[in-house]
């Protein structure tokens, strides 16, 4: 009886196991039915179409969550690790400049519509959340100096000299507003009648905006597609660091990145309002607007005059500001009168003096050779984002930092940068219209060669 039992639970399991398979194979079968009818592949997909090399490049994008799901997870102390973790960020960036230089991306990219859906998940996602945040709002360190600058402001008097920064421990001087003065001013409308959750509602703005700009940067080429960027939008959505440090911290960085990107999106197209975003973003930020501020340059002369007559404009908030108290402006925003200024969460403290200028000197040759770069050679604006995420993540390597808020300075730059092998790759042409392409070629070249004889 024993037995009987025993083998009719084998037959049982063995039937289950076979429905089991039967499904599993059904589902595959579906997935890739699924998978090929949004990305427009005919033909079997099999390992030898998938282990090919050119699609190592699909791998940019995973990798690039995970540095910097590796850069929150690690704490802010360990710079060892958190060091190793840059450099293969940047290494990861840079390669990204280069893969795909000779492919020509016409046509339509592959996915469009599944990554459009993606797109607009992860906005409701943080538009939840950014609702949620709104109920119990609870700021950080920056966003309430933010607040109370703005509120100084209106009142007529100067954020610099007043007693702004409660925590500083120092000399009475160094109480001031540690940021530049547009970064209150930007924030003072919604923040000044509705408090904390203003900051987090300009923050919204700031955060649709700044997709808005990256989706422009990343299809901005005539000979892509209408809708390429949705690729790098989505990159950056998916980067859950963001939403938490904007809508649960408060942090105010996405203002001047912002405005470098508008910069940089602007510098060849218009040049005297690109110049004035590239200002106005060191008005609200010297880092990283300074830091960009070379890779916002035009490649023309004439262009670079315009440029610069707007950049005039966008720097005199800064100019204002410090000839109504040139001492505390130059103690609290440019960090001079002492060797270090001490704020909470800066790595800067413990740092001597010496140590302080050699890490500046290295940051400056560095500013300069980004600045002749631009100067000397067009580059595209993949390229100019690109470069300008290295020297951000290279600044915050040579002089590591410890507010996580910072890693909003690079992070929608690098995000551009990234996903452009990917571009490439999804954006090749079927076979066919590829086929007509060089039948049209060839027609052409022909028409010529015929036209060249019978003008000889």
């Amino acid at each position: 009886m024993e037995e009987t039992a025993t083998s009719r639970l084998a037959v049982v399991l063995r039937q289950r196991l076979a429905a089991a398979e039967r499904l599993a194979r059904r589902l595959w079968q579906r997935l890739v039915a699924w998978f090929k009818a949004e990305f427009e592949i005919t033909g079997p997909i099999t390992w030898a179409t998938v282990a090919q090399p050119r699609n190592l490049v699909y791998l940019g994008p995973p990798l690039f969550w995970l540095g910097v799901l590796a850069l929150q997870l690690l704490p802010a102390r360990n710079h060892g690790w958190r060091s190793i973790v840059i450099v293969l960020t940047v290494a990861l960036v840079a390669g990204s400049l280069r893969v795909g230089e000779d492919r020509h991306p016409l046509g339509l990219m592959r996915g469009e519509r599944l990554f459009r859906r993606i797109c607009i998940a992860l906005a409701a996602v943080q538009l939840l959340f950014c609702i949620a945040m709104l109920v119990s709002p609870d700021l950080g360190y920056m966003a309430t100096t933010t607040l109370r600058a703005g509120r100084i402001m209106i009142s007529g008097g100067n954020p610099y000299a007043e007693p702004t920064d409660p925590l500083f421990e120092g000399p009475a001087i160094g109480e001031g507003y540690k940021l530049p003065p547009l970064m209150a001013a930007a924030f003072l409308p919604l923040g000044f009648v509705l408090g904390a959750r203003g900051v987090i509602l300009t923050n919204l703005i700031l955060q649709g905006l700044v997709a808005a700009t990256i989706f422009y940067i990343a299809r901005s080429r005539a000979d892509r597609g209408q809708s390429d960027g949705v690729l790098a939008v989505l990159l950056y959505l998916a980067l859950p660091i963001v939403p938490f440090q904007i809508f649960a911290r408060g942090a105010t960085d996405l203002l001047p990145v912002l405005l470098a990107l508008i910069g940089i999106l602007l510098a060849n197209r218009q040049p005297l309002w690109g110049g004035l975003a590239a200002g106005l973003s060191c008005s609200a930020g010297l880092m990283p607007g300074g830091v960009i501020l070379p890779l916002c340059v035009p490649a023309t002369t004439e262009n670079r005059e315009r440029f610069t007559r707007g950049l005039v404009f966008g720097l005199l908030p800064l100019l204002l500001f410090f000839l109504r108290g040139p001492e505390a402006f130059a103690f609290n925003v440019l960090g001079l009168g002492t060797g270090v200024v001490e704020q909470p969460g800066s790595s800067l403290v413990g740092l001597s003096v010496a140590a302080l200028y050699l890490i500046q000197g290295v940051a400056g040759m560095l500013w300069i050779a980004l600045g002749l770069l631009a100067w000397r050679r067009p580059l595209t604006l993949e390229q100019r984002c690109g470069l300008a995420a290295v020297v951000i993540l290279s600044a915050i390597l040579i002089m590591p930092m410890t507010r996580p808020s910072e890693t909003l300075w690079w992070l929608p730059l690098a995000a551009i940068a990234v996903t452009r092998p990917v571009l490439l790759e999804l954006t090749r042409m079927r076979e066919g219209q590829l086929g007509d392409l060089e039948a049209e070629r060839l027609a052409l070249r022909l028409q010529s060669l015929a036209g060249g004889d019978a003008a000889r």
